[in-house]
């Protein structure tokens, strides 16, 4: 287990030295890169040994049989170069735990990816995938789906574990949470490095998924609001 703290001011930093101190398992680091979740990420990445790879964020829990479930989806198909998962996602406000996905287990490549694809912290990564693959940290916001893209068009394919196996619990409304405090500038930033890896790419099939990608998000409801905000 790779710890990275990201240069916390509370007192999370000595908490994990406290829980952890003396159990090989856990590396405690400081984050060696740009601050932030990019940046925190990709330190992690790149002191990581194993052969693969897992996200977890502040606000995520790792159900207890999480691993368990890493080890049956890697030995049912070894050839993925990535294990997707559900999630339950935990709703604060109505104090619910609701199962979010509705696709079935199947293989999934470049540009049909199954629902909710842009987030990491759901995923399993080959390591050897991610070699020459970091996050974008100069962005704040949408950072997930540029790498997981990334990810995709280098060839790998995406193997999905189905509805009913989740890994992880993720507080969905979580007001701290980046995705919760975006603003405008962080969604324009976003759209123009889409635009820009348009520019990058002469394939076809890429120009289109990604235009799509763009469209999506500007017909988003809650990011119009913040948009015209």
């Amino acid at each position: 287990f790779i710890l990275v703290n990201d240069g916390s001011e509370d007192r999370s930093r000595y908490e994990a030295i406290w829980r952890t101190e003396g159990d090989p398992r856990f590396k405690l680091i400081d984050n060696q890169h740009s601050p932030g979740v990019s940046g925190a990420r990709n330190t992690g990445i790149d002191i990581a040994s194993g052969e693969w790879i897992t996200f977890l964020d502040a606000d995520d829990i790792m159900l207890p049989d999480a691993f368990r479930k890493f080890n049956a989806a890697v030995n049912h198909d070894p050839n993925a170069d990535v294990h997707q998962f559900n999630h339950v996602r935990y709703y604060t406000t109505k104090n619910a735990h609701v199962i979010k996905y509705a696709n079935g287990a199947g293989k999934f490549r470049f540009p049909y990816m199954p629902s909710w694809w842009f987030s990491v912290w759901n995923k399993l990564f080959r390591a050897e995938l991610l070699k020459d693959i970091r996050f974008n940290e100069s962005l704040s916001y949408g950072e997930d789906g540029m790498f997981v893209l990334d990810c995709m068009i280098k060839g790998a394919y995406i193997h999905h574990g189905g509805k009913g196996v989740a890994t992880v619990e993720h507080i969905f409304e979580n007001r701290q949470s980046l995705s919760h405090s975006k603003k405008c500038s962080d969604i324009t930033k976003q759209i123009r490095t889409y635009l820009d890896y348009i520019e990058r790419n002469d394939d076809p099939q890429v120009r289109s998924f990604i235009c799509k990608v763009i469209t999506d998000q500007l017909s988003n409801p809650a990011l119009v609001k913040v948009i015209c905000n």
